[in-house]
């Protein structure tokens, strides 16, 4: 109950309130026995090569990046190059916080980087699915829910079977966010979700998609983060997940 508070007061101040990135599942999965087997419940360290794409305020900014998760210490590093190869800024970001390594000076880019660190954080380093949350079927969608007074985090599972999956690297980026549907019905790419509310007020949401196997785990290899504005989405951060495999940084 203490976790449980510490996350929803996180929530209610705007600090890092964590996520879940939903891994495939057969269509009769057990939603609360997939919340202790999954990704994020792992101790192992990725090594991660994406694309960033930054939309805020109107404007949009393009990155690569170089990424070290650890499952252990539960911290991102992060480090992000422009399409000239310019290092852009070197951050840590971890469960209650960040550590700035270095950066380019620019008042735009630091806006950029506290999004992306805040992407990051409820994406990839916070949120641990448990086996007390809620849980409920509707049609082919698993959810898993929690709340506290008026916060809610719902994430909510859309598998296909197993055999559909593409294994060992990433899928084509879809156009859709995982919306496309093949001829028997099923959709082509594994898609999660997480939204969280504050009554009906959406605080941010994220999507994921395109998963490849990673060890014993399934990782999505296409993430996108939403904040809204005025009920308008305002900020969207995508990542496009190049390569990933496990180990320490080399």
């Amino acid at each position: 109950m203490i976790r449980l508070l510490v996350l929803f007061c996180c929530l209610l101040t705007g600090c890092s309130a964590g996520s879940i990135d939903p891994h495939p599942m057969p269509p009769d999965g057990d939603v609360a026995i997939e919340a202790v087997t999954h990704w994020s419940q792992s101790k192992a360290m990725y090594r991660i090569r994406l694309s960033g794409d930054v939309s805020t305020n109107g404007k949009s900014f393009t990155f690569q990046g170089l990424m070290h998760l650890n499952g252990v210490t539960r911290i991102a590093r992060l480090v992000t190059f422009s399409e000239l190869g310019t290092k852009l800024f070197d951050v840590s970001v971890m469960p209650e916080g960040e550590q700035l390594h270095s950066t380019l000076p620019g008042i735009g880019l630091s806006q950029v980087r506290k999004l992306v660190v805040r992407s990051v954080r409820r994406m990839l380093v916070n949120y641990m699915p448990l086996e007390s949350d809620s849980a409920r079927s509707d049609g082919q969608r698993k959810i898993l829910q929690r709340c506290e007074g008026q916060i809610c985090l719902t994430n909510t599972f859309m598998p296909q079977p197993l055999g559909n999956i593409t294994v060992g690297h990433p899928q084509v980026e879809d156009q859709q966010l995982g919306q496309a549907v093949g001829g028997n019905g099923v959709a082509k790419v594994v898609r999660g979700e997480t939204a969280v509310y504050n009554e009906s007020s959406l605080l941010w949401k994220a999507t994921y998609s395109n998963h490849t196997s990673v060890g014993s785990q399934w990782m999505p290899t296409m993430l996108v983060y939403l904040e809204p504005e005025n009920n308008e989405i305002n900020a969207r951060v995508k990542f496009v997940v190049v390569s990933v495999a496990e180990g320490e940084k080399k």
